[in-house]
Order: C-alpha cells, then structure tokens, then sequence
C-alpha cells in the first residue's frame, strides 16, 4: 500500500461506526458512534475516510474536519495500525489541504497530546508549527492529564486569517 493509491470519499451519518471502530484501532480512548454523529453534524463540519485502491474498498484511515470563515481545524487523523508508515496520514493531509485552499481557507489548525512525538514529528514536517498549548487538556487512561500542542500551517489560499499573521 502507498499513498498514492489512495482515494478519499466523503464520510456520511451512517459511516460513524467504521469512524468509531477505526478511532479504536488507532487511539487508546475510542470516541463512540454518537460522538461521530454528533461531530458531523453540524455543516461546517465532516470527515473524509481514506481507502486504498480506490472508493469502495476497506476505509484504511479517516480525518475529521471543521470550518468556520477562513480557518479549518483537524479535529482527529488516524490510519488503522496495518496501513501506518505507508504514506496514508500524508496522502490524506495532502489532499485535504488541496482542498481547503481551493474553498479559500487560510489556516488550518491542530491538536496534538505534547507525549506524542510521532504525531508532532509528522505534522511538523508538513509544515505546521506550534502556536499554543493547553495545559492539562487531556485526560488518559490512567486519569493523568496532558498538555494540548497546538499547531497551526498557514495555506497558500490568497487570504490570510488573523491568527496566521504572527504568534498567538
């Protein structure tokens, strides 16, 4: 698998139990079926699910999305454990960004838990940069909380968002 074969198709309502069991295979805290529909709800909001050779083949990853004027947020990006290192994550950021600048968005932002080096790493090398952190803002397994890395890339859309401009 290589991440030039993949395909990515619009996520419906009726896909939040595929979202749900990938979110598990991929995080330690798996969002629940409701928690996807509730996300997708709303019109400024929905997740592209990732498969390899083409559309109706077996979702291998999925990210989920939000809007609002010129700002987008990755809500969550995952691609299930036998499909990671294979250029999934960066085919579908690839072509999610395509996307988001030709809607004219200007800045597209992240979480990522400060433990999680992997995640920083990949994000970082695609050109995204730390803006921010929340501390304490997520709770594992254990009951421990973690500090929230927010990071921020600017798009190559004509406008700019304010929070693209300079630090936070």
């Amino acid at each position: 698998m290589t991440g030039s074969s993949i395909s990515l198709v619009r996520a419906g309502l009726d896909d939040h139990d595929t979202l749900s069991a990938m979110h598990g295979l991929c995080f330690a805290s798996a969002w629940s079926a409701q928690e996807f529909t509730g996300l997708l709800a709303p019109s400024n909001s929905y997740a592209l699910l990732a498969r390899n050779n083409g559309p109706t083949s077996p979702a291998c990853g999925f990210i989920v999305l939000r809007h609002a004027a010129d700002e987008a947020e990755i809500i969550t990006l995952g691609v299930i454990p036998q499909a990671q290192r294979q250029g999934v994550a960066s085919a579908m950021l690839a072509s999610t960004i395509a996307a988001l600048e030709t809607d004219g968005i200007a800045c597209l932002f992240l979480e990522v838990a400060e433990d999680n080096a992997a995640a920083y790493g990949f994000y970082q090398s695609h050109g995204f940069c730390e803006v921010g952190r929340r501390d304490a803002y997520y709770t594992v397994a254990d009951g421990t909380r973690r500090t929230a890395i927010v990071m921020r890339r600017t798009l190559s859309s004509g406008s700019r968002c304010t929070a693209c401009a300079g630090p936070l």
